[in-house]
């Protein structure tokens, strides 16, 4: 009976990790299409947000502010030039994740068991490099992300929504790659029985 149990439950968990892994291609151009989506966005939301700031314009319409309003918007300066300067970096970063990514739906899709475990290895890897990116190449941009909807509304919302799909599709990425690889294994496992 116990027997008849275990083997029940390694049934389950074998057609749940085939069909993760049917569905392993699919998961990965969903992912690559969040990451291209928010880098859109991204780059949409950054040129309306910061077309309009710089040193000069700044300068002249501080003459006419009192003293918090100078301060305020000198914070709303801080943070458009933090967000330019981040987007900047990301560009590199959304660059080569979305050509890794791709690059391993195509192995997970043609590849045979080799090719689809680098393929998974890559996944992994894609999500590992952009989720840290998010907090190691801008560690405060949560602040950035706050100021600018405070001041911009709707662009300011639509600037944080991209950074938060990328993230996303980032973990996306890292988790179904780390299945993929978890199902590579128990397949290993299962010819040398």
């Amino acid at each position: 009976m116990e027997k008849q149990r275990s083997e029940q439950k390694v049934s389950v968990s074998t057609k749940g990790l085939d069909y993760l892994n049917s569905k392993t291609p699919f998961v990965l151009s969903l992912s690559a299409g969040i990451i291209i989506l928010a880098a859109l966005g991204i780059l949409f939301a950054s040129n309306i947000s910061f077309i309009n700031f710089n040193s000069s314009s700044i300068t002249s319409l501080e003459s006419g502010l009192n003293a918090t309003a100078t301060q305020e918007l000198q914070i709303l300066v801080n943070a458009t030039n933090y967000m330019k300067t981040a987007f900047l970096l990301f560009l590199p970063i959304i660059g080569i994740a979305g050509a890794l990514l791709i690059y391993a739906s195509v192995l997970m899709l043609k590849g045979n068991r080799k090719k689809k475990a680098m393929g998974g290895m890559l996944s992994v890897i894609f999500g590992v490099f952009t989720f840290l990116a998010l907090f190691l190449l801008v560690p405060t941009f949560p602040v950035a992300i706050a100021t600018l909807i405070g001041y911009f509304g709707t662009v300011g919302l639509q600037t944080s929504l991209s950074y938060i799909l990328f993230m996303l599709g980032s973990l996306l990425g890292l988790f179904n790659g780390l299945a993929l690889l978890y199902y590579m294994s128990n397949e290993k496992k299962k010819d040398e029985s």
